[in-house]
């Protein structure tokens, strides 16, 4: 028996991603200006409801801006 304290059970010992970072996907930038190849009246048109849809994707909820 070792003086040194157990280390706690890990209940999750699979996490490529806490291991891995490098293969987390690159996120873009919500915005027009981020969205290439956008038809330049959809970049003039783009409002706050835009911005919020684009901020809050691929989120399964919807964005809460314009609501209610």
């Amino acid at each position: 028996m070792t003086d040194t304290p157990d280390k706690p059970h890990d209940p999750f010992p699979e996490r490529p991603l806490s291991r891995n970072v490098g293969r987390i996907p690159k996120v873009r930038p919500a915005g027009p200006e981020a969205i290439p190849g956008l038809p330049p009246k959809v970049r003039r048109d783009w409002d706050e409801i835009d911005q919020a849809s684009d901020e809050s994707f691929p989120s399964s909820d919807p964005p809460g801006q314009g609501v209610g």
